[in-house]
């Protein structure tokens, strides 16, 4: 994985200040993910426990952006966000997910999770 620990912890800090508390799970995918490469955006994607949680966090995907830029610099950042059913059943969301690289778990302590990642 191709993030300083700085910017891990600024991710991390940026998502749990911003977004609902529980409901959530945080996935870095896309070329950050394969240490031999260099450069590239930071490809984030937020899978959500529900329909529901999925529009609390697009409600807050802006403010999330100008947080990360504010915690980790000036990157281009692409933020995805999808709940579980469209994990399922959406061809892009099912391809980036089978590499990508959990960074942060915000689940409600009765969900149990049906997807798996790298």
């Amino acid at each position: 994985m191709r993030l300083t620990n700085e910017e891990l912890a600024g991710i991390r800090a940026a998502c749990a200040e911003v977004l609902p508390a529980t409901g959530w799970s945080l996935y870095l995918f896309g070329s950050r993910v394969n240490d031999s490469l260099r450069g590239g955006d930071i490809d984030l994607l937020i899978v959500t426990e529900s329909p529901e949680s999925k529009s609390a966090v697009l409600a807050r995907r802006t403010s999330l952006l100008v947080t990360l830029k504010e915690r980790i610099g000036d990157q281009r950042i692409d933020l995805v966000v999808g709940d579980q059913v469209a994990m399922l059943e959406d061809a892009f969301l099912k391809s980036v997910f089978q590499t990508a690289i959990l960074l942060q778990h915000a689940r409600s302590e009765f969900s149990t999770p049906s997807l798996t990642a790298k």
